[in-house]
């Protein structure tokens, strides 16, 4: 079954609203961890700050070269910042990295502690607010970051 696009309410902005294309979502559904052998996944998502919204349009799955296991999942392949900055310089600066994303072996996932000390570390080096999105079994967790702090986003639709 094909997703629709899924739309959030960006917290940090009064009216904001986070899109992702259902191609993305299908993508990372993809990679749900179903069964007791599925490791974790994970990667990065790029795409276009229309202030005052977020759009994602794109995002990387992960290589033979990221590590994996069931409970975690570590970003190791350059491939993904060289992904990042091709499209970055073929628009011209105006498709970004807008986030990252894994995967829980959870029903309803929700941020580790491992993951919102990560999460922290990535927002204290770029000015701009993050987007972090955990795929579980049945639910997916999506949060915003921005000055050392994240935020649930609720889903609109």
């Amino acid at each position: 079954m094909q997703a629709l696009a899924a739309i959030f309410s960006n917290p940090l902005r009064r009216g904001s609203r986070i899109l992702f294309e259902g191609h993305v979502i299908n993508g990372l559904h993809a990679h749900r961890q179903l069964h007791m052998h599925d490791p974790e996944a994970g990667s990065i998502f790029l795409g276009y700050r229309r202030p005052p919204h977020l759009h994602v349009v794109e995002f990387t799955s992960p290589s033979t070269m990221d590590e994996r296991s069931r409970y975690s999942f570590f970003r190791c392949d350059p491939f993904h910042a060289q992904f990042a900055h091709k499209r970055w310089n073929a628009t011209a600066g105006m498709m970004d990295f807008l986030g990252e994303w894994h995967t829980h072996p959870q029903s309803d996932p929700a941020p580790s502690a491992l993951d919102l000390i990560e999460w922290r570390r990535i927002l204290k080096t770029i000015p701009d607010s993050r987007v972090f999105l955990i795929v579980g079994q049945l639910t997916d967790w999506i949060g915003i970051g921005s000055g050392g702090r994240i935020h649930d986003c609720p889903r609109i639709s």
